[in-house]
């Protein structure tokens, strides 16, 4: 679950390479859209350190990359089915109208 809230500050499983480029670009002439997402960068990655830190302890007998792996898949996939529903609902929490957050 940590890994798909990773991937959902992300915007991994929703944005196309294009949109991506697009945002990155745009985020170099705009400060606090920089700073955004800079912010998200270091949310996700917090998110995928405690989930592989967590797993550590459960698969430690066995080998963890095979299992580190599937589980980011299993992340990207539930991402992709509700990533723009915790979106949305991170936006509502944070006070911020769906009008704002156009990719919720």
């Amino acid at each position: 679950m940590l890994e798909t809230l990773a991937f959902a500050a992300w915007n991994i499983g929703t944005r196309s390479p294009t949109a991506a480029v697009r945002d990155m670009v745009k985020a170099a002439r705009n400060l606090r859209v920089l700073a955004s997402g800079v912010a998200a960068f270091v949310v996700g990655l917090i998110f995928i350190v405690a989930a592989t830190v967590l797993l550590i302890p459960a698969v430690y007998p066995v080998d963890l990359v095979p299992i580190a792996i599937g589980t980011l898949l299993v992340a990207l996939v539930l991402e992709l089915l509700i990533g723009s529903d915790l979106r949305r609902v991170a936006a509502l929490l944070g006070g911020r109208s769906d009008s704002a957050n156009p990719r919720a």
